[in-house]
């Protein structure tokens, strides 16, 4: 059980990182763009803002989220009961 949960974390944290070097990534390629569009290097002026559907309020996904958290827990739980 313990080397499950080691290797668990294990995973977790590979995950985390990989997630964080895409966000630097993508925060990076944002600044460069930022960087093109102020100094003139490309013209937005013509760009049209692309109508996206209507998000879902911040609560409706924390409470999905709390929900799976739950659901998750409870198989967790039985599995340790067994």
């Amino acid at each position: 059980m313990q080397e499950e949960l080691i290797e668990m974390l294990k995973s977790e944290n590979y995950l985390k990182s990989i997630i964080n070097r895409e966000i630097a990534i993508v925060e990076e390629y944002k600044t460069a763009l930022i960087a093109e569009a102020v100094t003139g290097k490309i013209d937005v002026r013509g760009y049209d803002i692309p109508v996206l559907p209507e998000e879902e309020e911040f609560e409706d996904f924390e409470e999905a989220l709390s929900l799976a958290d739950e659901d998750a827990g409870e198989s967790q739980t039985e599995e340790l009961e067994e």
